[in-house]
């Protein structure tokens, strides 16, 4: 020892860690301190200088003085006392000290009795069970003492349990039998620390002084005291101030009076609630049980107990009021408190204002409104402090329930205005957004609406308007009034017509509801002010504008108004970086115009990435410049770095590379603007920006290097900028060097640098190699870091090598690539005493190519040596072999490595714990090795003969991991690991046996029979038996019907062993096992007999310490599983329930004990307050109630507890007369749907109930249909086919939502607006607040919804109050064929509460009917768009026909246009809603019916492809069908002769063909849906078909004639569509009754000519014939119409002609062909 201290005695740094460790500071000590006694010190020091990573095993001179209240235990015959310090645990390089732990802790003091002997001491000291944490001794009596730990036996360490035990003597109860059992309690509160790091100490009992508990009420109805107590309960141990922490300070608590000392343990296992200890009432002298104020219900202190608690502390001072408040509180069990109302006191509202209005009072509430219990605090937290709330008078407090129900705003509670005295109630409000259905952005801008004006009406409205539609927080849109001295820097920008400024506040994004006020963004921005011209037009000129406009303000001199705008980019449609620049142009300029202006396009081009802007940069940003010579530019460093992305929150430009190096090369032509853009373009490198010297006045550029040869700043060139900084002071080395660094653009290991050599320390001299070696300080280069402008650099402190370069003329790269194939070669340095050049390597494995295993090993060859020859070299020979792994590779180590070492005298070895564990494999990071399995049990096994070590260690079975001495015997060791001979490795056998000795029943032959069962179990430990002290279980009782004992067993079974911990894991900690008398435990082979005819699995034996009886522990197996099955956990608890019927009890218990494998068939008995919202259903004749905890599923063995799933599940409760009913009812189960879940008991009628599921017939699980059937009694439309329709879409909707109808509430839409008129509905586009139902959610028990507040169309059928039941067949029809094809989404139906009308909701269409879309977005169709478009129209009506279907009612305005679809709709809604469906009268749009429906036929698949072939028409021409004609009997006659639309365009002539097939007055002529549908498919789809090509030849023709028409000019002359209808025509559906119409026909020349529908001489015959009348010719017109007709090639109908049409027939024959 004497010669350890002296060689550690100088060293600085600690030789076997190579760093400053926890040995060399305790060594740096020694000098303060002396216990007196040499032997001692000597110990204490010893220990010390072992402690290189971990102080846990030094001890230390403690003073006397540095412990107090010193106590002599008579008990356990030791000193008690407090540690004032605490423990050391680690070194504080800060305070250069010992960090302590434990300040103030409990220790023994135990008389140290060899004080004399060191070997004594040491003895004495190792066979302590406790800690030791150091020597003090006694200054009166002289006595040196150990300082231990209080460690408990069962937990190894100072656990829960024994700092309670410590603190007996400090309390009593004053009687015995309660002392008792409060200690026992405590006693019992282990740390379950061996497995997780959690400690239960929930069951702990403690005496709590009685004047702990202040406010102390009795409380009549729970015929208990409550109070609060001060401390609050235990729950863990606080280490640094040595006392137990405590939770729930103030506490509400029940005090219950305890009647019967004695019968204590009784009262505390049959109390529900969590009994936290006992007390005293020091008047009564009677003891009370303090018991928490658990809910029934939640079985926890949930919000419904924190308002109870409160009840007493306020009144309204009305009954009704109180009890109705009192309600709504004693409801909030969970985590919602939102339905809870709260009596308020008026003095808690400020600012009360009255609002004439809306006859309510408006008010600021000081403290907001409660959210959730703060337990730190015991109090409510609130939320929204001094929010706004409206105060509505309450008419009669005895309505209240029906008054609050009606309201639709969120109700927080009532007060009472102190004034008025008339017993005026204030219901508190808060201002609800009926839409939103709370308070939203839309409520906290309308408060403020009485804060602000701009002076003008039509302003202020069009802000408030903005401000009324920003719901939904969705606040883009909304304009605000800011004050004009909320800008400053107004500059009027010539160029741009406009003010700019900066904007003080930012604008709004967000309601903070912290600071009740408006969140804002981009304080101090730039905006635009631009003058409003009209402030009576104002809202046309905001919608005009481009940029997004964030208010309005007004010039206090001029008085003008100005909106403030966003400068939004044109191209980007938002503030971009180009924007950014351009507001910026004012603030510099470069003095040159062409240069700005080169800059500023730059800029402007800038929308989304900055790298290729420039920027003008003041000669001032650069620092350190000199002229390079080589290159003839000047070097600089950059101070601010270049510009890379907008800074929003600063306002202004990131920026990186701050003080980058850069070059200024002079700009030779600033004077011609094509120059300098071409001098610039031409530039390799890239540039920045400009600049300007100040003395010279030469412009410069600003430019980074750009390697030629990557195109960007690499590697090479980042090192090339460095080159000046250095030198070697050798021309040669230095270019050697340089030559690497310039070849290293995409990686830097092949790049060498210059390393000065104070880089270096702890050089030493290796003299077998010849080299030095040294820690280099920096590490070598890896990579570039942009932000700090250096390299990045790894391996810091690592260990290199240092070899002479013996002629720095041979430093070329050719004897570089030499040095590569041994070494990794990192740079060169130089010797600054000897001037020697040194080459800085790394020792590269020839055969790894790498620094590998074999290379760290061999590094550490000089720091150790075992003093023989044959072993190191043996120890070395195995280290150079591990290149890729450490496994083969064996250590020395140094003997001081090991303890507890202990002689095996069975097997002539020592067994020891090795500290630092096996090397597994080399940490670069730390430079060390990283290591496993510390404290590992080693063993020790001398060496015979050191010369044959090779042959002994191969001869050694187990695992050799190397090689130690015995410091006094001097003899080698070999350090193994015991592997096992059968397994080759250590397995559980060997982690058994090594505990052997920790252990012992008392009895041989119990001993040997337990470690036989260890021995066995090589790969599984599941019959391995173990010996479990008595005290490890507890709860033991009794099982008479058994004839054994059950009790819970504390740390579970083993299960595996822990490498980490060198510890076994465990499983079913706390688990429920039966402890059997063992009889024969004298007799070894009636012991193993015994054990084997066990049925159950035995875990282990264990003695009773009273009765010293043997005991086996079994598993409570299943004799049918053999295992612990889910029958016998549910056989466990048989005894902590009854249903108070025996027959009922065996059948529930029958049931259970058949639940082997799952637990379906398993009921149970469920307490009746399981159970919540119980409604009776008449009907059926059964309650349905939702079932708190839901169904067991599964045992959960972490808890020792059942899980459950579907908690608030919905349930039918049944009632039963005899036990007959239920066993009958539950076989059947068996077979039917109905799943039985248990029994349960109404309390008062004593009727005893069945628990069923609500399962689908048809799917046998609980469907979406049975959550919809359980809702069918919540609605009703008030008409009951409607209902039947609803439901029965609802009763089909097992698996998918999708086809099922909802009823709706009209009030749950809002925004409702008109949109348009059809012939027997009117339509309106609205809000849906609740969105459509997507799922159930089992979470919530409710219908998960998706698109909230989503648009809806609602369709008011007209007169539809008596709706017929024809009518709803027919929907009911149409209905499914709409839900299979997916066309438009029809959700639900509603009723408009003022017409009572019913309403259809449907999805809406963005672009509205197809009609509407045409107006609008005609002329940006192609042709292709548009025979999409009829492509899908189309394929719609296929599928209609397919399903024998026909529409009636087909025309323009019925199809819909979605952003993705084009959907037909209103099939069988073409006509009223209380119309007969018997007769057959003609309903429709004229235009589109085809002219045999006119005349009285019947509907036919036919005539909707005639009603196609107008609409193909319409989409073709834009137009539609006779827009400029009456729409009358006149016209039905023409239609029935022959006359058809024509185009006013040149159309391909395969369309107009297809049309006219379509338009044929014989039915049986038309082609039927699937054909046309082909037809268009091959247009759309097959390019290459003939017919494709042709018709795309057509296209390119007709588009050249129509780009020349005049006519088609005037249509391109507008963003939609430009045509006069006639006053008289209609385009929605009505009645028609038309007599007598002719036959229909088709003109005679209607297959003759394809240039359009039907030929112009038709058309003018038709006219005359039948409405000659009508016809008035006029030459003064007939130049200006033939004009008119002629232009238009095709057609003789004009956009704007009508039926008064003037025609030329002398004209008609000018062109022989037919064609115009």
């Amino acid at each position: 020892m004497d010669t350890l201290i002296k060689k550690l005695k100088l060293d600085k740094k600690c030789k076997k860690c190579k760093f400053k460790c926890n040995a060399i500071y305790f060594q740096q000590n020694f000098k303060n301190w002396t216990s007196g006694n040499e032997y001692i010190d000597k110990f204490i020091q010893g220990t010390q200088l072992s402690a290189h990573y971990n102080t846990k095993g030094a001890l230390e001179w403690i003073p006397y003085d540095r412990f107090r209240d010193i106590k002599y235990i008579e008990e356990k015959k030791v000193y008690r006392a407090n540690w004032i310090d605490g423990y050391i645990y680690e070194w504080d390089n800060e305070n250069q000290n010992w960090r302590k732990n434990g300040e103030n802790m409990s220790v023994g003091l135990v008389d140290l009795k060899s004080s004399n002997n060191p070997k004594n001491i040491k003895l004495e000291l190792t066979n302590k069970v406790n800690r030791i944490y150091g020597i003090t001794q006694d200054p009166q009596t002289k006595n040196y003492m150990m300082v231990l730990s209080d460690n408990c036996k069962l937990c190894n360490h100072v656990c829960s349990s024994i700092h309670f035990q410590q603190n007996f003597e400090s309390w009593t109860s004053g009687n015995d039998e309660i002392d008792n059992i409060i200690q026992d309690t405590q006693l019992l509160s282990h740390d379950t620390l061996l497995s997780s790091h959690y400690i239960d100490i929930k069951g702990v009992l403690e005496w709590i002084p009685y004047d702990k508990f202040h406010d102390i009420k009795y409380i009549k109805k729970k015929k208990m005291y409550g109070a609060n107590w001060i401390d609050g309960y235990i729950y863990k141990w606080d280490y640094e101030n040595q006392n137990w922490l405590r939770y729930g300070k103030n506490m509400s608590v029940d005090l219950k009076s305890l009647n019967n000392p004695k019968s204590i343990k009784l009262g505390f296992t049959d109390e529900v609630n969590r009994f936290y200890g006992i007390t005293q009432d020091p008047k009564t002298k009677n003891y009370m049980m303090v018991l928490s104020d658990i809910c029934k219900n939640c079985k926890f202190v949930c919000n419904a107990i924190y308002f109870q608690q409160n009840f007493e502390r306020w009144t309204s001072g009305n009954d009704n009021i109180d009890k109705f408040i009192q309600d709504t509180q004693l409801s909030s069990h969970y985590s919602d408190i939102k339905e809870v109302l709260e009596w308020i006191p008026y003095d808690r509202f400020r600012n009360i204002i009255y609002i004439a209005e809306k006859k309510v009072y408006r008010a600021n509430w000081i403290d907001g409104y409660i959210y959730k219990w703060d337990s730190r605090n015991k109090n409510w937290k609130r939320y929204d402090k001094n929010m706004l709330v409206v105060l509505k008078s309450l008419i009669n407090p005895k309505d209240i329930k029906l008054e609050f129900k009606n309201k639709i705003n969120r109700l927080y509670g009532i007060t009472q205005d102190p004034q008025t005295k008339n017993y005026m109630m204030m219901m508190v409000l808060s201002d609800k957004c009926k839409l939103c259905n709370h308070v939203c952005s839309s409520i906290h801008f309308q408060q403020n609406f009485e804060s602000w004006t701009s002076g003008n009406d039509e302003i202020d409205n069009i802000i408030q308007d903005t401000q009324l539609l920003s719901h939904y927080n969705n606040i883009k849109g909304v304009l605000e009034w800011i004050p004009y001295d909320r800008f400053h820097n107004i500059k009027y920008t010539v160029k741009k017509t406009v003010y700019r400024a900066n904007w003080i506040d930012g604008y709004i994004y967000d309601w903070d509801n912290e600071n009740q006020n408006w969140r804002r963004n981009d304080e101090n921005m730039s905006v635009g002010l631009v003058d409003l011209k009209s402030s009576k037009n104002i809202k046309l000129e905001i919608t005009n504008k481009v940029n997004r406009i964030y208010g309005i303000t007004q010039d206090p001199q001029t008085k003008n108004y100005m909106t403030v705008l966003g400068d939004k980019c044109e191209i980007c449609n938002y503030i971009c970086n180009a924007i950014h620049f351009q507001q910026n142009f004012d603030s510099w300029t470069s003095g040159n115009d062409d240069i700005d202006k080169f800059i500023q396009d730059t800029q402007l081009s800038a929308h989304k990435y900055t790298s290729n802007v420039l920027e003008w940069i003041f000669y001032d940003r650069f620092c350190n410049i000199k002229y390079i010579e080589k290159k003839k530019v000047y070097r600089a460093n950059w101070i601010d770095g270049y510009i890379y992305e907008w800074d929003n929150e600063n306002q202004n430009w990131k920026r990186n590379g701050e003080n980058m190096s850069v070059d200024l090369v002079d700009l030779e032509s600033t004077n011609n603007p094509k120059n300098i853009k071409l001098e610039l373009t031409n530039k390799v490198n890239r540039l920045y920006g400009i600049t300007q010297d100040p003395k010279t006045k030469n412009y410069m550029m600003v430019l980074i290097g750009k390697c030629k040869e990557c195109n960007y700043l690499c590697g090479a060139k980042y090192f090339q900028q460095n080159f000046k900084s250095w030198t070697s002071g050798n021309d040669v080395i230095d270019k050697f060097i340089q030559d690497t660094q310039l070849l290293a653009h995409y990686s830097t290991k092949e790049a060498l640098e210059w390393i000065p050599y104070d880089r270096f320390h702890d050089i030493k001299y290796i003299e077998k190699i010849g080299v030095y070696r040294a820690n280099w300080i920096d590490g070598y280069i890896y990579e570039w870091d942009n932000k700090i402008q250096n390299w990045k650099r790894f391996n810091q402190n690592m260990l290199i090598d240092l070899k002479y370069l013996n002629d720095p003329k041979n430093a070329t790269l050719e004897f570089m690539d030499k040095l590569k194939i041994d070494y990794i070669v990192y740079g060169v340095t130089q010797n600054p005493q000897t001037k020697d050049y040194m080459m800085v390597l790394n020792n590269k494995c020839k055969e790894c190519n790498r620094v590998c295993y074999a290379i760290h090993f061999q590094r550490n060859f000089k720091s150790w040596t075992s003093g023989s020859d044959d072993i190191d070299k043996f120890i070395q020979d195995t280290q150079l072999m591990a290149h890729y792994s450490t496994q083969g590779a064996l250590e020395w180590i140094p003997y001081d490595k090991f303890h507890d070492i202990k002689y095996i005298e069975e097997k002539k070895v020592y067994r020891a714990n090795w500290i630092d564990g096996c090397i597994i494999y080399w940490n670069s990071r730390s430079e060390n090795w990283k290591r496993h399995d510390r404290n590992i049990l080693v063993v020790l096994k001398s060496l015979n003969n050191p010369k044959n070590i090779n042959l002994e260690s191969t001869n050694e079975i187990n695992r050799l991991y190397g090689i130690t001495q015995d410091p006094k015997t001097k003899n080698y060791i070999m350090v193994l690991i015991n592997k096992c001979k059968r397994c080759n490795y250590v397995c559980n056998a060997i982690h058994f046996q090594q505990n052997f000795e920790s252990w012992t029943s008392g009895n041989d032959d119990i001993d040997k029979f337990i470690q036989d069962t260890q021995l066995l179990t090589h790969f599984s430990i599941k019959e391995a038996l173990e010996w479990i002290p008595y005290d490890k279980f507890h709860d033991i009782k009794y099982i008479a019907e058994k004839k054994v004992y059950r009790a819970n067993w504390i740390d579970g079974y083993i299960c595996e062993w822990d490498h980490k911990n060198q510890n076994w894991k465990r499983n079913g900690e706390n688990m429920s096992v039966d402890l059997v008398d063992l009889k024969s435990s004298n007799n070894p082979k009636n012991i193993e007999l015994e054990l084997t005819n066990k049925v159950n699995r035995i875990y282990g034996i264990t003695q009773d310490s009273q009765t010293k009886n043997y005991m086996i522990i079994l598993s409570d197996e299943c004799k049918k599983c053999n295992y612990i099955c889910n029958a016998i956990y549910f056989q466990q608890n048989f005894e902590s329930w009854t249903s108070g019927n025996d027959d009922i009890d065996k059948f529930i218990q029958g049931t259970q004990l058949s639940a082997h494998y799952s637990t379906k068939g398993a009921l149970e008995w469920i307490p009746y307050n399981r159970f919540n919202d119980i409604k009776y259903i008449e009907k059926i004749g059964v309650y349905i109630t939702n079932w708190i905890d839901g169904y067991v599923y599964d045992w959960d063995y972490k808890n020792q507890s059942w899980e459950r799933k579907d908690q608030n599940i919905y349930v039918i409760l049944k009632c039963f007369n005899i036990i007959e009913t239920i066993v009958s009812e539950f076989e059947n189960s068996k077979t039917t749907i109905h799943k039985i879940y248990g029994i349960t008991q109404e309390p008062q009628t004593k009727n005893y109930m069945m628990i069923l599921n609500n399962t689908c017939k048809k799917c046998n699980y609980e469907c979406n249909v049975t959550h919809y059937q359980q809702d069918f009694k919540n609605w009703t439309s008030s008409n009951n086919d409607i209902d039947r329709f609803i439901q029965d879409t609802q009763l089909s909707a097992h698996k998918y939502t999708t086809s099922a109808l909802e009823w709706i509430p009209y009030d749950r839409f809002y925004n409702i607006k008109y949109i348009a008129k059809g012939g027997f509905s009117k339509i309106y586009k609205a809000n849906w607040i609740d969105g459509y139902i997507h799922k159930w959610d089992k979470y919530n028990n409710n219908w998960e919804r998706q698109d909230k507040n989503m648009f809806v169309a609602l369709k008011n059928l007209n007169d539809s109050k008596n709706i017929t039941l024809d009518f709803m067949n027919e929907l009911i029809f149409h209905h499914e064929v709409e839900f299979d094809h997916g066309s438009v989404k029809f959700y639900g139906i509603t009723q408009d509460p003022e017409t009572n009308n019913y309403v259809m909701v449907l999805e809406y269409a963005d672009d509205g009917s197809l009609r509407k879309y045409l107006d609008k977005n005609f002329n940006k169709l192609n042709w292709k768009s548009k025979i999409i478009c009829l492509n899908e129209i189309i394929t719609e009506l296929e599928f209609i026909h397919e399903n024998d279907l026909i529409h009636r009612d087909l025309h323009i305005g019925n199809i819909l246009k979605f952003q993705y679809k084009t959907a037909i709709t209103d099939m069988g809604l073409c006509k009223p809603a209380n119309c007969d469906m018997q007769k057959n009268n003609v309903y429709g749009v004229l235009t589109y019916i085809a002219p045999e429906i006119l005349q009285g036929k019947i509907y036919t698949k036919a005539a909707d492809i005639y009603s196609f072939g107008i609409i193909m028409y319409e989409v073709i021409s834009g137009l539609p069908p006779y827009h400029d004609m009456r729409h009358d009997e006149c016209l039905a006659i023409k239609i029935c002769n022959g006359i058809r639309p024509r185009f006013n365009i040149k159309v391909p002539q395969l369309i107009v063909h297809l049309i006219k097939r379509c338009l044929d007055a014989n039915p049986s002529n038309r082609p039927k849906a699937e054909e046309i549908r082909d037809i268009l498919y091959i247009w759309q789809y097959k390019s290459t078909n003939k017919q494709t090509i042709e018709l795309q030849a057509q296209i390119k023709e007709a588009d050249v004639v129509n780009n020349n028409s005049s006519n088609n000019i005037k249509l391109a002359t507008c963003s939609g569509l430009s045509y006069k209808t006639h006053s008289e025509d209609t385009y929605t559906s009505r009645l028609l009754n038309f007599n007598n119409l002719p036959e229909p026909k088709n003109s005679d020349d209607y297959y003759k000519q394809n240039d359009n529908i039907i030929s112009i001489e038709t058309a003018v015959s038709l006219s005359q014939r039948n409405d000659v009348s009508r016809l008035n010719i006029s030459d003064n017109n007939l130049s200006e119409q033939k004009n008119s007709v002629y232009e238009q090639n095709d057609d003789i109908i004009s956009m704007e002609c009508s039926e008064s049409l003037q025609i030329d027939i002398s004209q008609l024959n000018n062109n022989k062909d037919g064609k115009l």
